[in-house]
C-alpha cells in the first residue's frame, strides 16, 4: 500500500510504520509557530451596519437637512425624509447624534440614540422631527385694552401695545394683514396692520360691539351688539356701513356661512340662535337651544353648528343643510359650564374650556364623549388651535395667564401672564 510522503524535512525510516503514525508525523513535523495552521488565515470578523432615516412633519420644514454624527467622528448629511446608511462597522456600542435642526423644528424624542450591534447586524435608527411656522396669537385684555403678542416660535409674549376701552373680541383676515378689534366701552372697531401693529382705522358702530366675525375672504365683517340685539355689516376695505340687522335676545357671538348666505348669532337672552339672511337683512328663523348660548362654530362645508350653551352646560348640534329645516340634532351633556371652545382641522374633536372646573375638555366631535381633559387656569375662557393642530391655546381670565397645551398627550406645554382679563385672541400666520 503506498502512502502519501511526508514534506521535505521529514526523514523516511526503512522500519515499517503504521499508516495513521505516519500522518501524524507529517502534520507534526510540518508545523510552524508563524503559520495560521493547516486551514490558513481565519476570516475576519463580519461587519454590520445601521440604517439612519428621518421623518419631518409640519410646515417651512429645514430645505437643507440635518447632520449626523456616528460615534462623534463620523459624519453624514441627511435629508428631511431621507435615509443614510453607515456602514463596515464593528460590533458593539454605537451612538448616532442629529443636529445641525433650525430653530422652528424640534426632535420628537431624544437627539441621541445608541445601538448595540453584533457581528454582522443590521440596525436601524429612525428621528421624527416636526417643524412649525413663527406663528403670533394676539390676545386682547378688557380690563387694560391693551393687545399682547405671543411668539410660538420664541414662546415669549411681548409687552403689546394698547387699543380702546374694554376691547372684547379680536379677528384677523386670512391672509394675516390685519386684525380688527371690538372696544365695548368706546363702540369702535379698530383695523391695526400686522406688519407695523399700528391702527390704521377706526370706525364708530355703536353701543357695546361684543364680537366680531369675518367672511372667508376677509371682505366684510359682522359685528354683534350685545347690549341693543343687533348685527352690523361694514366693508373691511373702506368701512362701509349697512343697516344693522334686529336679532334675538342678548347676542353674544357670530358666525357666516360659507357661501356668505346665512348669518348665525347664538342669543343667551331668550335661548336661541338668529340665523340671519345677509342679503335681505333679516332674520330668517331663530332654533330654540339650551340656555345661555354664547358661542357658535360651523364646520368648513357649513352643514353642521355646534352652539356652546354655558347655563346649559351642553354643545347643540344643528344641521343646517336644509334651510327651511333648521333644527337641533343632538345635544352634548358637558360637566362644567363652557367658555369657549374650538374645533379641529379634520372636524372630529372639540376643545371646550370648563369655565366651572378650571379644565379644558377633549370631546369627540360626533358623539360628544369626553376624551380628554387637562387642568388650566381659572376662569377659562376662549379657545384657540394652532394650524396644524399642534396646540390648543387658553385664556385663563381668573388668573390672568395663557396656557398652551401640546395635543398629543393633553400636557401644559408652557403658561404665560397676561395681565387685564385676557378675553379674546387670534392666531395669525
Amino acid at each position: 500500500m503506498r502512502h502519501t510522503l511526508c514534506p521535505r524535512g521529514v526523514r523516511r525510516s526503512r522500519l515499517p510504520v503504521h499508516p495513521v503514525l505516519l500522518a501524524l508525523i507529517c502534520v507534526a513535523c510540518s508545523s510552524d509557530p508563524d503559520d495560521d495552521g493547516p486551514m490558513g488565515p481565519e476570516p475576519p470578523a463580519p461587519t454590520a451596519s445601521i440604517r439612519v432615516s428621518t421623518v419631518t412633519t409640519g410646515s417651512n420644514l429645514d430645505a437643507d437637512g440635518y447632520q449626523l454624527f456616528l460615534d462623534a467622528l463620523s459624519s453624514a448629511e441627511i435629508g428631511a425624509n431621507a435615509s443614510v446608511e453607515f456602514t463596515e462597522l464593528a460590533a458593539g456600542q454605537h451612538s448616532v447624534q442629529i443636529s445641525d435642526v433650525e430653530d422652528n423644528c424640534e426632535v420628537r424624542g431624544n437627539d441621541t440614540q445608541v445601538v448595540e450591534l453584533s457581528p454582522g447586524e443590521n440596525a436601524d435608527v429612525a428621528f421624527a422631527l416636526i417643524c412649525r411656522p413663527d406663528l403670533a396669537v394676539w390676545i386682547v385684555s378688557e380690563e387694560t385694552g391693551v393687545v399682547s403678542i405671543l411668539s410660538t416660535l420664541a414662546n415669549a409674549v411681548n409687552a403689546g401695545f394698547t387699543v380702546g376701552a374694554s376691547p372684547s373680541d379680536i379677528v384677523a383676515d386670512p391672509d394675516g394683514d390685519f386684525v380688527l378689534v371690538t372696544n365695548r366701552d368706546d363702540g369702535t372697531v379698530m383695523k391695526i396692520d400686522v406688519s407695523t401693529a399700528i391702527v390704521t382705522d377706526t370706525v364708530d358702530l355703536g353701543t357695546d360691539p361684543v364680537a366680531i366675525g369675518l367672511n372667508e375672504s376677509g371682505s366684510n365683517a359682522y359685528v354683534v351688539h350685545r347690549a341693543v340685539d343687533s348685527v352690523t355689516v361694514f366693508r373691511t376695505a373702506t368701512f362701509t356701513i349697512r343697516t344693522p340687522v334686529n336679532v334675538g335676545l342678548r347676542p353674544n357671538d357670530v358666525v357666516v356661512s360659507p357661501d356668505e348666505e346665512f348669518l348665525y348669532v347664538p342669543n343667551d337672552g331668550d335661548r336661541t340662535v338668529s340665523v340671519v339672511q345677509i342679503d335681505s337683512s333679516k332674520v330668517w328663523t331663530d332654533i330654540p337651544v339650551d340656555p345661555g348660548a354664547i358661542r357658535v362654530i360651523l364646520t368648513a362645508d357649513g352643514e353642521t353648528l355646534y352652539v356652546a350653551n354655558r347655563d346649559g352646560r351642553t354643545i347643540s348640534v344643528i344641521d343646517t343643510r336644509d334651510e327651511d329645516d333648521l333644527e337641533v340634532v343632538d345635544e352634548f351633556d358637558l360637566s362644567g359650564a363652557p367658555g369657549g371652545f374650538a374645533l379641529s382641522s379634520d372636524e372630529r374633536t372639540l376643545y371646550v374650556s370648563s369655565e366651572s372646573e378650571n379644565a379644558l375638555l377633549v370631546l369627540d366631535a360626533q358623539t360628544g364623549a369626553e376624551t380628554g381633559r387637562t387642568t388650566v387656569g381659572v376662569f377659562p375662557g376662549a379657545v384657540a388651535l394652532s394650524p396644524d393642530d399642534e396646540f390648543v391655546y387658553v385664556l385663563n381670565r381668573g388668573s390672568n395667564s395663557m396656557s398652551i397645551i401640546e395635543v398629543e398627550g393633553g400636557t401644559v406645554y408652557a403658561t404665560h401672564p397676561i395681565p387685564g382679563f385676557p378675553i379674546a385672541l387670534a392666531v395669525l400666520p
